[in-house]
């Protein structure tokens, strides 16, 4: 029961992690031992691809350190090699007045992708964003 609900946590994730990540390498480990490696397979062969041989637009996240779904977005860009600005807003004066500029200063995360802010940690409209 319990390897049912920790298969249906990682199944359901907007974007899976990495193969090469220690997230990817325990999906693979767990969806082998339970005999489903084919499903897991199907599920990254649907993830779209970023493409990154064309200019990618300007990426800037504001956060703190405190905050997980920072952490989590920094990390995912990170993962994708996605080239990004980081403002921590606790820390740095002129972060704050940006972060202000957004509209957007009432939650963190803000991801500011091109001209549009993300509010909250969305891989899945990170990517739309982040295709030309």
């Amino acid at each position: 029961m319990i390897a049912l609900v920790v298969v249906l946590g990682i199944f359901h994730q907007p974007v899976l992690p990495a193969p090469d990540s220690w997230q990817g390498r325990a999906n693979r480990w767990l969806f082998d031992a339970l005999g489903a490696g084919d499903v897991l397979d199907a599920q990254y062969a649907a993830q779209t691809p970023l493409d990154i041989s064309k200019p990618l637009p300007p990426v800037v996240l504001y956060g703190a350190a405190w905050c997980g779904a920072c952490t989590l977005a920094k990390d995912w860009l990170n993962e994708k090699k996605i080239p990004f600005a980081y403002c921590d807003i606790d820390h740095k004066a002129p972060c704050v007045d940006s972060f202000r500029q957004t509209g957007m200063a009432h939650s963190i995360p803000v991801t500011v992708i091109g001209n549009t802010a993300v509010v909250g940690f969305d891989p899945d409209e990170f990517l739309a964003l982040l295709q030309p």
